[in-house]
């Protein structure tokens, strides 16, 4: 499960939000595993989408992009570092992060693949699929 703030329900949804960067110590989600998001722990009421994982990498909070600081909802590298020593306020801008991207999983998709561009599906079509599209210009941990 990957719990969200309210304000971000509505742009995951709509695809605004499409990058999430933890603190975490070690990796939770792993390139092509589905986690629910959520805005309460221990809530199944509180979860809102399925989220499939396209790509994982670290990076230094400072050294977020304004290409990625609009992927995490649409704001500008300043605003976005802002607001999140806000809600981490023993963050460092130098503390490497694991970041996330993601989309969110149709209903009723049975299954999701991850696919490099040109690469066959080769896909079971009896079974839903959502298929996202692996990005490979990006470094992948």
């Amino acid at each position: 499960m990957l719990l969200f703030r309210d304000r971000h329900v509505a742009p995951i949804l709509n695809g605004e939000k499409t990058q999430t960067r933890r603190s975490w110590a070690r990796w939770k989600a792993n390139v092509g595993s589905l986690h629910w998001a959520a805005t309460k722990l221990y809530r199944p009421e509180a979860r809102f989408a399925r989220l499939a994982i396209l790509e994982r990498w670290e990076e230094r909070l400072m050294d977020i992009s304004e290409a990625d600081a609009k992927a995490e909802g649409g704001y500008t590298v300043d605003r976005y570092i802002q607001l999140y020593m806000e809600i981490t306020p023993a963050a460092d801008p130098e503390d490497v992060l694991k970041c996330l991207r993601f989309c969110v999983v149709p209903r009723n998709t049975g299954k999701v693949r991850i696919v490099r561009e040109g690469e066959p599906l080769g896909l079971d079509t009896s079974i839903p699929y959502a298929t996202m599209l692996y990005d490979p210009g990006r470094q992948v941990a």
